[in-house]
């Protein structure tokens, strides 16, 4: 599932060349939602997901902001596009920052879920 995703990616590089808004909306809306799934479910997938986050950087940024021009995506950029779009970012986000805390979350959720239904029936 991990290496479908950054073939996905590496598919939609090559299309935001000339479709970079449709691109980026497939992108943020069912690419990410999978990979933020994954993320809090699988413990310890940060070092699979690191080929990805350089797929995102190296092919599909560049295509979909940079079209026929090589552009060289930094991380300061990819901080900038890292924020929401209510603080002037895209919602790129950079899966190895988060997934320690999505996996903690729903584990910490998870326990909460069951601690009420143990004690309230």
């Amino acid at each position: 599932m991990i290496s479908d995703r950054f073939f996905d990616l590496k598919q939609l590089a090559a299309v935001a060349i000339n479709y970079p808004l449709t691109e980026y909306v497939g992108m943020v809306v069912s690419l990410q939602a999978e990979g933020q799934n994954v993320c809090s479910i699988i413990p310890g997938v940060a070092l699979a997901i690191t080929s990805g986050e350089t797929t995102t950087c190296e092919d599909f940024l560049p295509a979909v902001f940079g079209g026929h021009t090589p552009l060289a995506i930094n991380d300061n950029l990819l901080s900038l596009l890292s924020h929401s779009i209510k603080r002037a970012g895209l919602g790129i986000w950079k899966p190895t920052l988060a997934v320690d805390f999505l996996f903690a979350a729903l584990m910490e959720w998870n326990q909460q879920k069951l601690f009420r239904q143990l004690s309230f029936g």
